[in-house]
């Protein structure tokens, strides 16, 4: 082959290749061992990859967060070098919230519960030297700390959770909708 055949051979395979779009690596689950295709139609616009569904949620949890926030954004709380994360809980009311049928005051009592359970397990953690001086008041300060700030995010949850739950609870619903649904350029996914 001459240099000139295999220049002209590269620059084909080359142009070839640009007219190929590349594919994006999300995971967004599977069911029954096929695996779902990631829908941009259930992310709000000023979210990013992070809200993609998740099989069976219409939007993967992703931890502690306000709308418009950053995901995770409140997760950990740290007061006097004992730290205490709140991921769980609030990944545990995502999924409540998009799980079809649930009860918003249900899903923001188990999460008040879980919150303050995270702050309980916090007299748990090793004693700070802190601890040592002060005769164990700065644990108990640092868990009243954790405490206040776990209501006020429980809080939070039940002043809004008419509106949120409602709308988590429509999303879902359509989610399974649209899955059951061929659409153009797109496969649809077995049944729920």
């Amino acid at each position: 082959m001459s240099i000139s055949n295999c220049v002209t051979f590269l620059f084909i395979s080359t142009s070839f290749l640009l007219l190929i779009e590349p594919v994006k690596a999300q995971d967004c689950g599977s069911k029954n061992g096929i695996s779902i295709p990631c829908w941009d139609d259930f992310k709000d616009s000023d979210e990013g990859s992070e809200s993609l569904p998740f099989y069976p949620y219409t939007k993967r949890p992703n931890g502690c967060s306000i709308p418009g926030g950053r995901p995770g954004e409140y997760d950990n709380f740290g007061s006097l070098g004992y730290d205490f994360s709140f991921r769980e809980p609030c990944n545990n009311h995502d999924r409540c919230y998009y799980t079809l049928g649930t009860d918003a005051n249900d899903c923001n009592t188990r999460y008040r519960a879980e919150l303050f359970q995270v702050c309980h397990n916090g007299a748990s953690q090793p004693l700070k030297p802190q601890d040592f001086f002060t005769g164990g008041a700065s644990r108990a300060a640092v868990i009243e700390n954790c405490l206040t700030r776990a209501d006020f995010m429980s809080q939070a949850v039940f002043a809004v959770q008419h509106r949120y739950h409602t709308e988590a609870q429509n999303a879902q619903a359509d989610y399974r909708k649209f899955g059951l649904k061929p659409r153009p350029f797109r496969t649809a996914f077995p049944d729920f």
